[in-house]
């Protein structure tokens, strides 16, 4: 038993550890999307990248057993592609006026729409989770803001990612019981491309 504890433990450092790894990767992201909007169009960017995302993903995915996905065993992955999609299209053009770490904070409040969103599938957060969302929303604040905010146009469309992110995670809640982890990032990375590549003949 004490071995298996440990084992668990381990797994759990290592889990958190991953988190944190994304977390630093997703947080360079604004930075960097700011430089790279200087020479690219949102959509080419997006399209580009997420493709590129989609191609690195599917040897992983296809080594994993799978089996056939109808009906709405679908759904859900589809509609985790599409929340995905939303988000990223409304937080790269909100980029382009909007500063970085502000954004970074805005994007941030996915975390506090969460249990919101949840209350449509009767998930009351608890009391420690409440505290847990105030506390985020403030330190967010503390790291990121700068004065007051005005809200302008960039502001308002990457409030409208934190809206579809917050979607994402309660979809991917769903999504994660009908397909495999590797299918799924698949699944979601080539939504996103492909739904970008749509709107790329429109981009000068």
């Amino acid at each position: 038993m004490p071995a298996v504890q440990a084992v668990s433990s381990r797994r759990r450092i290592g889990a958190d550890l991953a988190l944190l790894l994304v977390a630093c990767l997703w947080g360079a992201t604004f930075p960097l999307a700011k430089v790279i909007l200087r020479h690219l169009p949102p959509f080419v960017y997006l399209a580009v990248r997420f493709g590129l995302a989609a191609a690195l993903l599917l040897p992983l995915a296809a080594r994993r057993p799978h089996g056939t996905l109808r009906g709405t065993r679908l759904l859900w992955p589809l509609a985790t592609g599409m929340a995905l999609a939303g988000g990223y299209i409304f937080q790269t053009l909100g980029l382009r006026t909007a500063g970085a770490t502000t954004s970074a904070f805005i994007t941030g409040l996915s975390v506090v729409l969460v249990p919101v969103f949840g209350l449509c599938w009767g998930r009351r957060p608890r009391a420690n989770e409440a505290i847990g969302v105030i506390a985020a929303v403030l330190g967010l604040g503390l790291l990121t803001l700068r004065g007051a905010v005005r809200p302008g146009i960039g502001e308002l469309l990457v409030l409208g990612c934190a809206v579809c992110f917050a979607w994402h995670i309660l979809f991917l809640d769903r999504a994660s019981a009908a397909m495999s982890p590797a299918r799924l990032g698949v699944f979601q990375t080539a939504s996103v491309a492909v739904v970008c590549g749509l709107f790329v003949p429109a981009e000068p």
